[in-house]
């Protein structure tokens, strides 16, 4: 009764977005215990042991309860907590209590990192909570239950004569006239936010180093030297010969090249240190989490935006104004993350859509209040890595 049931958890499990991280036999099925492992919305780091326990070691499960526990602190530096979870399958008959461990029936500590242990009779899929410990975990109870009477369902008896008349014939084999034909259920479909909410994306970074930030920050530093070596950067006339943003000159001229070059020209250090902040805490967590394609696509595309939005609302209000900075890519990082981060419920080091709309806020605020601040690079920029956000989002939930 085991295999079948530990077969259909493991196969449920999969289809619920949990991964398979091992067992002691080849299939969980013919395993004593095997173990699945998920991130469930930005909290909870979930990982589950399914185990047989007439065939239990009780030594190897405590040695294997201490070493997830090592690995699970590890992991609380990107999830709040860590449920070690134990779904223990008993034989028909409840297994004699004493010949558990006491550590392995503790009650729920509400920890940060804490073990759950469950005990399922296999003769009537009766689950029996332990006294302290949560009755219900993100479904958890529901897919044994399910798990447990799929295991249970008849099995249509296979005729072999009859479906080798069937190949012969081409007709469908006679239906018995005891059985029911089951109708399957249609697929369920859910919405694109459905999705991508419970899409399981891995937050681990792909690089140790934000490589790509510092060369722009780098590239900055250089140019913002530069600029005060042949001249005073707060003048607009030696932001505009070093690239800076300037309608005529894109419009008239034909000068496009200016919408990424005004990405790395700023007025003053001031100003080249508050860009610089935000790569440095926005920027080199999108880089090292979702690589460096990523962050240089949402960089250059949002500060483009940012300069095209620029020059929109100078050429309206026939402004002439000189305007530079990275700020418009900045804000795209932060509107990336922002879209990602609200839809997915995932954090990136800290990094909540709170966060960043409290920061759009200010910036907005400020933009308002005080002189010389483009609101509209900042809007563009917003506006063009939110949008980004939500495309790379769009592309994995229809993949997977």
């Amino acid at each position: 009764m085991y295999a079948r049931f530990a077969s259909h958890f493991h196969r449920m499990g999969l289809a619920e977005g949990f991964r398979l991280m091992g067992a002691d036999a080849p299939s969980p099925s013919e395993a004593t215990y095997f173990n699945l492992q998920k991130t469930e919305r930005e909290t909870t780091f979930l990982y589950i042991t399914v185990c047989d326990t007439s065939r239990a070691d009780w030594r190897a499960l405590l040695e294997k309860d201490a070493e997830k526990r090592m690995q699970a602190e590890n992991l609380l530096g990107k999830v709040r907590s860590i449920a070690l979870v134990y779904l223990m399958a008993e034989p028909g008959a409840a297994i004699d209590t004493a010949a558990v461990p006491e550590t392995l029936l503790e009650p729920y500590e509400g920890q940060p990192v804490y073990s759950i242990f469950w005990r399922i009779n296999m003769s009537n899929g009766k689950i029996t909570v332990p006294s302290g410990q949560p009755a219900e975990l993100f479904g958890l109870r529901a897919l044994a239950k399910r798990a447990y009477e799929e295991a249970n369902a008849p099995v249509e008896p296979f005729d072999a004569v009859s479906a080798a008349e069937s190949l012969l014939t081409g007709k469908p084999p006679p239906t018995h006239p005891n059985i029911v034909p089951i109708k399957k259920p249609s697929p369920r479909k859910h919405s694109l936010l459905t999705r991508i909410r419970y899409l399981n994306f891995p937050m681990y970074p792909k690089y140790n180093h934000a490589l790509c930030v510092y060369v722009i920050i780098a590239v900055n530093a250089i140019v913002l030297a530069a600029m005060y070596a042949t001249g005073d950067p707060l003048n607009t006339y030696t932001a505009y010969r070093f690239g800076a943003n300037f309608y005529p000159a894109v419009l008239y001229d034909g000068e496009w090249w200016r919408l990424v070059t005004a990405m790395f020209v700023h007025y003053g250090w001031m100003h080249f240190l508050a860009n610089t902040m935000g790569l440095i805490i926005i920027g080199t967590r999108v880089e090292r989490y979702f690589g460096r394609v990523a962050f240089l696509t949402v960089y250059f595309l949002s500060g483009i935006l940012g300069s095209l939005f620029c020059i929109a609302n100078a050429y309206l209000r026939d402004l002439m104004v000189v305007s530079a900075g990275a700020s418009g890519a900045v804000y795209g990082l932060m509107g990336s993350v922002l879209v990602f981060t609200r839809l997915t419920r995932l954090e990136i080091e800290t990094l909540s859509w709170r966060y960043m709309l409290i920061w759009l806020v200010i910036g907005v605020i400020m933009g308002f209040t005080m002189p010389n601040i483009g609101n509209a690079a900042h809007l563009g920029g917003f506006v063009g890595g939110a949008a980004m956000g939500f495309g790379m989002l769009t592309l994995l939930a229809r993949r997977r």
